[in-house]
């Protein structure tokens, strides 16, 4: 059987940012991020992961007929990445 398992992962930093408005310190980070000078990429940054059945599926199972080729496969002796 193959099933369809989703998993989500949350990254969070605080940063400090001097602004005139709390609009315009929104918009001065949402720019460095677009710049990629701000990037949560760091182990630090990690707040969350939530592992469950795929909704794209119904429950989780996903039909032996149908082409999934186009997913990432997991294997638990082999990871095969497509």
């Amino acid at each position: 059987m193959r099933y369809a398992i989703r998993v989500e992962e949350t990254r969070g930093r605080t940063v400090i940012v001097e602004a005139d408005c709390v609009e315009r310190a929104i918009e001065r980070v949402e720019s460095a991020i677009d710049d990629e000078e701000l990037l949560l990429d760091d182990i630090e940054d990690f707040c969350d992961r939530k592992v469950e059945l795929s909704d794209i599926f119904k429950g989780g199972i996903v039909p032996s007929e149908m082409d999934v080729s186009y997913y990432e496969f997991y294997n638990a002796d082999v990871r095969i990445e497509n």
